[in-house]
């Protein structure tokens, strides 16, 4: 991304996960969120297989007809299957917490999700979900890092 008025590329922070609790990391984790509100994670703890396992999962539901995408139902607003005419390259499907395994069995059964697909996507939101737990604690810890230097 280029800003416009200095010309100067500017690129998302990119936060490493195996350099905590570098002192350095905790700064940069905490300037990217001040700054940008958002941050690339790189060496985390999601294993490549099973992102490329869940890839191919998402491929194949995908690749479902239309008429059983639409049965993913709205269970939040904004979520569900959306499909636009006007735009046939922007097809979305969703459910409202990958770390419930029963709004993952409820997505799996409305589009006829394999067993072993399930397993993946029970795997993934697993991960996904200690991945998360994990940067949110080291959020807390800059911000609390933060208010005992004043």
């Amino acid at each position: 991304m280029v800003n416009m008025s200095t010309g100067v590329i500017l690129s998302i922070p990119m936060i490493d996960m195996q350099k905590f609790p570098d002192e350095e990391e905790y700064k940069k984790l905490r300037e990217a969120c001040d700054e940008w509100g958002c941050f690339r994670v790189v060496n985390h703890s999601l294993p490549k297989s099973l992102m490329e396992e869940m890839k191919k999962v998402a491929t194949c539901l995908h690749d479902r007809p239309r008429e059983i995408k639409k049965r993913n139902a709205d269970v939040a607003k904004g979520s569900g299957y959306t499909y636009l005419p006007i735009n046939p390259l922007y097809e979305n499907m969703g459910f409202h917490d990958f770390g419930s395994s029963l709004d993952i069995d409820t997505f799996c059964s409305q589009l006829d999700a394999s067993p072993h697909d399930k397993e993946i996507m029970k795997a993934y939101g697993k991960a996904i979900q200690e991945l998360a737990v994990d940067i949110a604690r080291k959020i807390n810890e800059c911000v609390v890092g933060l208010a005992m230097q004043f």
